[in-house]
This record gives C-alpha cells, sequence and structure tokens, in this order.
C-alpha cells in the first residue's frame, strides 16, 4: 500500500494529490460527482431564483461606495425569505449586475426596474439581490407609494396601541377673593 494511505507524515501536494482525488471520486461507482454541462445551471443548481419588475423613482446613483438606490412601489407578489408575501413601498439600495447602463439616468427619473433575488435551496435563506436592467418611464409617470393593506396576521402581530394616559382631573378656576366696597 502507498505511505500516502498509511498516514504519512507527508502531506500529498500537486499533481499526487489530484491522482489521489481522481482515483477516490471517479474508481467508486456512485461517488463521481455529477456536474451540468451547462455552466449557469450548475451554478443554480442549490440557488432558488426569483425574479422580479418594479416601478420607482431613482433617489440615488450608484458609486463606488453606494449601491442603486431606488424608492420602489410596492410589490404584493414579492416572496420574502421566510415565505411570507408582499414588500411594502420603499426606498433600497440595489446592487448591479456588472455592465449595467445606467447612463442618461438622474435623481429623480421615473423607471421600471427588473431584479433577481436568490434564494439557498436547503434553507431558503437570502443569499442575495441584484438590479439587471434598468429602463426609463414615460415623463409624467405617476407612481403610487401607497403601502401594501396589512394581513389579519401582520395586523395581529403589531403590538397594541398604547393607552392614553388618564386625563387628570380639571383644575378650578382660580378665584381672587371679593374685596368690600367701600
Amino acid at each position: 500500500m502507498n505511505a500516502a494511505f498509511r498516514g504519512s507524515a507527508r502531506p500529498l501536494t500537486g499533481l499526487a494529490a489530484l491522482c489521489v482525488c481522481l482515483v477516490a471520486t471517479t474508481g467508486t461507482p456512485g461517488c463521481a460527482k455529477k456536474e451540468s454541462k451547462d455552466p449557469d445551471k450548475a451554478a443554480e443548481a442549490a440557488v432558488r431564483r426569483h425574479r422580479y419588475t418594479v416601478r420607482g423613482s431613482i433617489v440615488a446613483l450608484p458609486t463606488p461606495q453606494q449601491d442603486l438606490v431606488v424608492r420602489h412601489e410596492a410589490m404584493p407578489h414579492f416572496v420574502a425569505e421566510n415565505g411570507v408575501m408582499g414588500m411594502d413601498t420603499m426606498s433600497m439600495g440595489f446592487p448591479t449586475v456588472e455592465g449595467l447602463a445606467l447612463e442618461g439616468f438622474k435623481p429623480g427619473d421615473p423607471v421600471e426596474m427588473d431584479f433577481e433575488v436568490d434564494f439557498d435551496v436547503v434553507t431558503g435563506k437570502l443569499l442575495g439581490y441584484r438590479a439587471t436592467a434598468v429602463r426609463p418611464l414615460p415623463e409624467g409617470t405617476v407612481l403610487d407609494f401607497t403601502p401594501l393593506p396589512k394581513t389579519p396576521e401582520a395586523a395581529a402581530a403589531e403590538p397594541a396601541p398604547a393607552e392614553p394616559a388618564p386625563a387628570e382631573p380639571a383644575a378650578a378656576p382660580a378665584t381672587t377673593p371679593a374685596t368690600p366696597a367701600p
């Protein structure tokens, strides 16, 4: 038997390590990892990707220190990390895909934006999100920033309004003692 398998003091490196890995993974039926020939499918194998289109207004263009910031309309069809439906209107930073052209846009411009959200298939945790396209909306487009209606579950989860403080008794009007008339 080779010294590499008997616990030799020298770790395997380079070509020797590669050969051991190849033999170990391909020599036993069923142990080899099956990979897709399509790199996009292989990279997305453990990712659930949701794609959305939303309208909004540019708040800030991206800089090296800041993402693209868009105030977007409410999204009742959005699926959150915990499976809850809906995202309220808000101003939100969006990382952008490489090469996304934003020339000609300025803060205040009404836009339609496509973005992707990735979740881990096993844990359901959010892995990331990014803007993939931004298109101008016609000048004068009216955006609707009305919040989503509260679901019964969301309303029940909110803390109850604070009880008003008890009113203090009304003070008696100040009176001045009557002085006798001379």
